[in-house]
Formats: C-alpha cells, structure tokens, sequence
C-alpha cells in the first residue's frame, strides 16, 4: 500500500496547479522516487539475490557477472550493497529527469510523470533490474550522441554499457534510427508484417531466439525460454494491451517532430518487443531499454493532436480526448496486473531500511 500512496501523491504534485515552477515540482516529485528507491530493503524480485552476489564478490570469491566488468567494479568500491542500491537509483532518476526536462514541453511534464510511474516497465522495473537499469542510464546517454550523428561517441557507450549488461550489444544498430527523419507509411506496414510473421512462424522465432541465447550464453535467461517445450510468456490480455498502445503510436507517429520522432521510434520498438514477449517473456528484458522513452511519445502525441486542426468535431473528440484517456487507462490497468501477478509478489510489500535496526 505504502509504495501506491507514495506514487499517487508523487503524481498529485507533478500535475498540481500551484505556486512551484513545474521544473521545481518535477524535482520534488524525482527527490521522492530517490527516497522511495534508494531506501528500500528488499523490494524488486532481483533485490536479495544481488546483495548475496555483493558479499560474494567482497569476500574475494569469483564474480559472478563475468564480462560484465564495470557492475563488478561498483560492487567492489561501496562500502556496503545499500550505497549500491542509492547509486543506482540515483543514476536513473537523474537520467529520468533530463529525459524529461530536455526533450518534452513542459506543459506535458506532469503526463510524463504519470505514465514513468504506471508504466511498469519504467520505473518500477528500475527496482528490480540493477545491472540493466545502469546500462539504460548509459543509453539514455548514448542516444544524445547519436541524435547529433556523432557515432564513435554512441558506440563508446553503447561498448559502456555492454560492461554493464550483456544484452546492450542490441542497441548498437539503434544508431541509424536515433534521427528526427520522420517514419514513413510504408516502414509502418513492413514494420507489423515483420512483427506478424515472427508471431506466426515459430521455426524462425525460435531460430533467433536460440542463437540469441547461445550468443549471451547466460543461464539465468534459459529460465524465461525453454527450449524444449513452453516457455514463460506474457498473457494474452497483456499482448491485446501492448497490441492496442502498438496501433495507437503506429496511427500516430508521422504527426511528431524533432526528439520526439526519434523517441516514437524507439516506443514502436518497446511495443513490438511487448508483443512479442506473448511467445517468451524474456523480451520484456529488451523492451525495458526501450520504454522509458515512451514518457517523451505518448504526451508529444497528444500534443500535436491537440494543435492540430480537426475539421469533422468527431476526430477531435477521438484524438483529443477518448484515445489519450483509453491510453492511460491501459497503462492503469498494465500497473493493476503488475501488483496481481504473483512474479512481482516482492513489490507488494514495501520495506525501508529501518527494518534492519528493529
């Protein structure tokens, strides 16, 4: 209860009408989430396994993180695993805030907010995920750099946050799509037929899936696909969910302009990964690099819908008001299946760390 009171008031204040410039009740509302992250005990289902791999590692025996250097080298230089957790969550909402302060209009800040705390797969996933929450802070940075065509910088940290998380060697082709060049009609129709067909022929969905996994070679990601008979997956509620934000930023997308036509790109990719996670779940492990940049394309487009000029009253009412509103009730009942699904039981309960000195 106390994580949901804790968020609901966090929105009240990035939305609130009052005396506070909105950069000053945004960073209010980014102080809060710190506090809420950085104090927590054992909330986030990867909580407690990554404090037994600290003592592991500060006890001189072999890391368990392999290549995966730079995540091996903070566990060493804290003092103890709960700066670690302070650390991390500190990296993530500062880059969660330029985010949000950089490419979007302030008018649209509190939307934002809204949608980085019930999207699950924002902030709430930044609990739980620590090596690849570092490694999204890292592309977040990376991105900048290749919005601005400087690609040896972009691959430089794309190679950083590789140190972090394996799984960042995906994001290097992510290069040539981080631009303002808007998204054609036709990309759109190749783009779900290629979603479609990965859907339908399980022979080449299991071929790349197998290769991926060999590539990675990580034992922990054999848990979410099995190669020999069913594999976690997402709910078929969930894929309808994911495949109705899919079509709504599909529809969309050709109306937004500069930062935010790059950021609409990267949102279709996080819905595409969504969708098809209803064949293996691990793909919502791709999709969290992705989501965070849909706190940027969701309000850009009910902005432009809003500045655009409706002729038929109709279309207005559908853009305007009834899709914006069904989006964020989506997003509200992502969030209710989030605390329902007993995989997240660790995030019903929430604990500071107070209760060490009980």
């Amino acid at each position: 209860m106390a994580i949901h009171v804790v968020m609901f008031i966090t929105a009240i204040i990035a939305n609130a009408k009052t005396r506070l410039n909105k950069k000053t009740a945004i960073q209010i509302c980014m102080i809060i989430l710190f506090l809420l992250s950085a104090l927590r005990y054992s909330v986030g289902n990867d909580y407690d396994r990554y404090s037994d791999l600290f003592d592991y590692v500060n006890k001189g025996k072999y890391s368990m993180f392999g290549t995966q250097y730079l995540y091996t080298f903070l566990n060493i230089i804290f003092p103890n695993y709960y700066f670690l957790v302070a650390f991390i969550a500190a990296a993530f909402i500062i880059a969660s805030y330029k985010l949000i302060v950089n490419y979007l209009d302030e008018d649209y800040w509190g939307a934002a907010m809204i949608i980085y705390l019930i999207n699950p797969y924002i902030f709430l996933m930044s609990l739980s995920t620590f090596r690849q929450t570092l490694a999204v802070v890292v592309f977040l940075g990376a991105v900048s750099f290749a919005y601005r065509r400087q690609f040896v910088p972009y691959i430089l940290l794309i190679g950083i946050a590789m140190l972090f998380h394996t799984t960042a060697i995906l994001l290097l082709p992510f290069y040539f799509i981080a631009n303002s060049k808007k998204v054609s009609k036709l990309f759109v129709v190749i783009f779900i037929g290629l979603i479609l067909f990965l859907l339908i022929d399980n022979s080449i969905f299991s071929y790349l899936m197998e290769s991926a996994l060999d590539f990675f070679d990580n034992p922990n990601y054999d848990i979410f696909y099995n190669r020999d008979g069913e594999s976690l997956a997402n709910s078929v509620r969930a894929t309808i969910l994911t495949g109705i934000m899919f079509a709504y930023v599909a529809l969309n997308i050709h109306k937004l302009e500069g930062k935010a036509v790059m950021c609409g790109k990267f949102t279709l990719f996080a819905l595409a990964f969504g969708i098809l996670a209803s064949k293996v779940a691990f793909l919502t492990r791709i999709q969290f690099y992705f989501d965070i940049f849909s706190i940027i394309t969701i309000p850009s487009i009910i902005k432009a819908n809003k500045e655009m000029l409706h002729p038929v009253k109709f279309e207005k009412l559908m853009n305007v008001y009834v899709l914006p509103i069904t989006v964020f009730v989506i997003y509200g009942l992502r969030y209710i299946s989030f605390f329902t699904n007993p995989v997240w039981k660790s995030f019903t309960t929430y604990q500071t760390l107070l209760e060490l000195i009980k």
